[in-house]
């Protein structure tokens, strides 16, 4: 989820190569294009499981 909290410095550790979308939320637009491969990859996980 895209939500406008900042994060700390061990969130981002934790995200790794996640962590460059922490700004996404400062564009409205981009939001669907950035978590489009996110809802694709559990939908195909669901119906694989």
């Amino acid at each position: 989820m895209a939500l406008r909290k900042p994060l700390s410095a061990k969130d981002l550790e934790e995200l790794e190569d996640a962590a460059a979308l922490q700004n996404i939320s400062d564009m409205p637009a981009r939001v669907k294009c950035a978590t489009m491969p996110w809802h694709t990859l559990v939908k195909v996980l669901d119906d694989i499981g």
